[in-house]
């Protein structure tokens, strides 16, 4: 006698459940026993593709399905407590430079110490826009499990303005780095050359560009 083992595949499509976040999130195929009315997983084995599909291999036919068993994750609030205190060191240290510069008119004449100041103050106000957006805002979800706009325009809102501070201080960093390359790099070829205008022009690229890109 010659036996033959068979087996075939069934390739479900997973789906991504917003109301479960904090959870993981574990699938397992199985089938139903229908003697004693119990889920098992004997003869079947679940592979969890790059493609969001899920493919349970078994060597026996009955009714199938592929169980969800979430489970919460939990930080105890170490993750959160960390990034708090980061996020503190970082301010602390802004507006000491702040006001380790901003007080000497002498320094505040030159344009590379403007520009770090613009900087530190674009910092300053990403910092504190997240801080207050993370603290004071939650994600809602309607009856179906998803998070409409319409439901979260606070939220929306304030993740706008944080990540127009931080876009903001990105184009400050370009104009300091084109800053240092025409003094240092350029610095023969711009010899006696100035524009009074120029720091006017990293303004107007700093706070109006990065307005493009939240929206």
């Amino acid at each position: 006698e010659i036996g033959y083992e068979t087996s075939f595949s069934l390739i479900f499509q997973q789906k991504e459940y917003t109301q479960l976040s904090g959870y993981r999130i574990k699938r397992q195929c199985v089938y139903l026993n229908t003697t004693t009315n119990e889920w098992l997983d004997n003869g079947c084995k679940t592979i969890l593709n790059d493609d969001g599909t899920c493919t349970c291999t078994c060597n026996h036919t009955t009714s199938f399905a592929v169980l969800l068993s979430p489970t919460k994750i939990e930080d105890h609030g170490t993750q959160e407590t960390v990034s708090y205190i980061m996020f503190v060191i970082n301010l602390a240290f802004l507006c000491l430079t702040f006001c380790l510069i901003a007080p000497f008119k002498k320094l505040r004449k030159k344009e590379m110490t403007l520009i770090q100041l613009s900087l530190i103050v674009t910092l300053i106000l990403g910092y504190v826009s997240f801080i207050i957006v993370s603290g004071s805002t939650k994600i809602t979800v309607d009856n179906s499990g998803n998070p409409l706009l319409s439901l979260n325009a606070g939220c929306v809102t304030g993740v706008v303005i944080s990540q127009y501070f931080f876009l903001s201080a990105f184009f400050w960093m370009g104009c300091t780095a084109w800053t240092f390359v025409n003094k240092i790099a350029r610095a023969l070829k711009n010899y006696g050359k100035t524009d009074k205008y120029y720091f006017y022009k990293c303004a107007a690229i700093s706070w109006i560009c990065p307005i493009i890109f939240p929206v």
